[in-house]
């Protein structure tokens, strides 16, 4: 394995050819699944059982879980 600073490549964050064509590709189609589930979720004249399906398929590209921790005292014991 290599030591020291790493030198070339990609920056961080840079998609690589692939992503980037799906992304324009993805683009050009215009509305995405999300966009489409925010506008019925938004929809005033929508069955309320329909918005509430969007809201609930759209959340977790909005709004990220959390993550769980269990918390431990000393030796894996009861915290104090």
């Amino acid at each position: 394995m290599a030591v020291g600073k790493k030198t070339g490549g990609r920056s961080k964050g840079t998609p690589n050819k692939a992503t980037a064509r799906r992304e324009k590709e993805i683009a050009k189609g215009g509305d995405t699944l999300l966009d489409y589930m925010l506008k019925v979720m938004r929809n005033p004249k929508a069955d309320a059982s329909r918005r509430d399906d969007m809201a609930k398929a759209a959340a977790p590209y909005v709004h990220p879980k959390l993550a769980a921790h269990q918390h431990t005292g000393p030796r894996g014991g009861p915290s104090p």
